[in-house]
């Protein structure tokens, strides 16, 4: 098993994708992100047919599967899950392509990077969702330049996520329960604080259209 402390920097000056799961990812087409060091948050990249460096999740069962579907790549994941004592599943993380990684307090809603965001050269940032976990490790493997891809924090036509999308729960298989439940402006806030408090440490961040305007030629972005 890897030790996350080895992986310090490995990617110095690098390009970083992190790849989400939102409904813009059904525009984008994969191969461009080959060759390329990416993140992939959760299923999201495998989900449309995506290839990821690394795979991170806040969830110990998300990130067994992932481990056990993509034996090549590497899974990062909190060595406790950060949620409740009485909502973790906790599960065996000795698979070779696992890296358990330390994390500081979650703080959901009240997540602030200003504040909450390790800087012990040991711990990594967690937020309300994986991305900022995804987020956080691109630059603790060194990148210069981070490009987001999926993290759309909203719907597009309705559709909270990509097609392709397997959801954790069954509430989130109908697309009027996942609009009502999954909290978008609680993520969208966390993302902005974070991109903000990035950007203050140097990185250069960026979130990708995948559209020729920003006028979504013809789709309706909802929250």
């Amino acid at each position: 098993m890897v030790n996350h402390l080895d992986l310090r920097n490995v990617h110095d000056g690098a390009t970083v994708w992190v790849v989400g799961s939102g409904p813009t990812l059904d525009w984008v087409d994969p191969s461009l992100f080959r060759g390329q060091v990416v993140v992939g948050v959760n299923q999201a990249l495998a989900e449309v047919g995506g290839k990821a460096t690394y795979w991170v999740s806040n969830h110990q069962p998300v990130a067994v599967g992932l481990a056990t579907d993509h034996p090549d790549a590497r899974v990062i994941v909190p060595s406790e899950e950060p949620v409740p004592p009485e909502h973790r599943r906790p599960m065996p993380l000795d698979l070779p392509n696992i890296v358990p990684v330390p994390v500081g307090e979650q703080h959901y809603s009240r997540f602030d990077p200003t504040l909450h965001w390790p800087d012990d050269g040991v711990r990594l940032a967690v937020g309300p969702s994986s991305a900022t976990l995804g987020m956080a490790w691109a630059e603790w493997v060194g990148a210069e330049v981070i490009v987001l891809v999926g993290l759309d924090c909203g719907s597009i036509d309705g559709r909270p996520h990509s097609e392709a999308h397997v959801p954790f729960g069954d509430w989130m298989r109908d697309p009027e329960e996942a609009a009502r439940h999954r909290p978008y402006r609680v993520w969208e806030a966390a993302m902005l604080r974070t991109v903000q408090f990035l950007r203050g440490r140097g990185v250069s961040v960026h979130s990708l259209n995948p559209w020729a305007t920003l006028g979504l030629e013809g789709h309706e972005f909802g929250q």
